[in-house]
Parts: C-alpha cells; structure tokens; sequence
C-alpha cells in the first residue's frame, strides 16, 4: 500500500497504555504533541526498541520518559498492530507496534526530561477519564487499542466505568 513507490522505512515500537482506578472512574494518561501546525493531536506513549531492550522493557521505558509516571506496572500485552504511512521526510514508514497494559500511581509523576529530538515536539501530559481519553486520541487504530484496554481493565475490576 505504498501508492508512490516511496522508500520504506520499517519501526519497531512499543508502549504502554497507563490507567489508575479512582472512585470506581478508570483514567488514563495521554501526551499532546505537536509536530506542526497541521500535524498534532494526543497519543499513548510508546517509543523505538533498542537493540539492548525487551519490548516490555521498551514499553514502561518510553512510558516514563515520555510521561514522567516512575511507579508503572504491566498487567498484560494487549496487543501488536501493523500500520503504515508516508511521512513528511520522503519515507514510507511500516510500524509494528507492541502495546501492554500498565496500571500506574498517580502520585509518582517527576518532571519529564526530553531529549533532543523531543525538544520542541512534545507539549503536554494530560489525565483523562477513559471515555474522554478515547475521544481526544488522533488516530482510529489508537482508539481502538484504548477501547480494547478499557474491557480488559473493566474485566480486571469488575465494578470500574
């Protein structure tokens, strides 16, 4: 599906969807970045594997980095999805993206330290109620991983909306 015989560019990420129960509501934790004026909106953490990492380790590193959340525990994998996509560098990008469910304290939030790439590209971590998170997410295939976490989530605690 690469309709101008771009040069492919193949990634390998994984991430975290992060939750906490509070007075039987689920939340979830979601970053605005903004790479210009046209291209911006909000997304689950998630970042490159690196050679030396598990994706699970990947997965609760990005989070932290890119969330400033340091108490995060994985329940499960949740799920691996495909997509692709041309971007703004020339590239057709295929993306393997690993995705686990991660309950997280609310109160172990440290300042987020950005690396250089990041300076600039990354805005805002924000707290949303599941329903609202959902919503507010950019991309179809990201609403329906948050979906998909929010029945495992209601599964886990039985009495959570």
């Amino acid at each position: 599906m690469n309709p101008n015989n771009l040069p492919i560019q193949k990634h390998e990420t994984a991430g975290c969807v992060l939750y906490f129960k509070e007075n039987l509501q689920i939340y979830t934790i979601l970053i605005f970045k903004s790479w210009s004026e046209s291209n911006l909106g909000y997304f689950m953490p998630k970042g490159h594997i690196e050679p030396a990492e598990t994706i699970e380790q990947t997965a609760v590193c990005e989070s932290i980095e890119e969330t400033g959340f340091q108490n995060i525990k994985v329940q499960e994998f949740l799920t691996e999805e495909n997509i692709s996509y041309p971007w703004e560098d020339g590239f057709w990008h295929e993306k393997k993206i690993y995705w686990f469910l991660a309950e997280v304290d609310k109160n172990s939030r440290k300042e987020v330290n950005l690396t250089e790439t990041e300076v600039g590209i990354q805005q805002k971590v924000e707290i949303f109620q599941i329903d609202e998170a959902i919503e507010k997410l950019k991309f179809d295939n990201d609403k329906e991983v948050l979906k998909s976490a929010k029945e495992r989530i209601k599964a886990i605690y039985k009495n959570a909306k």
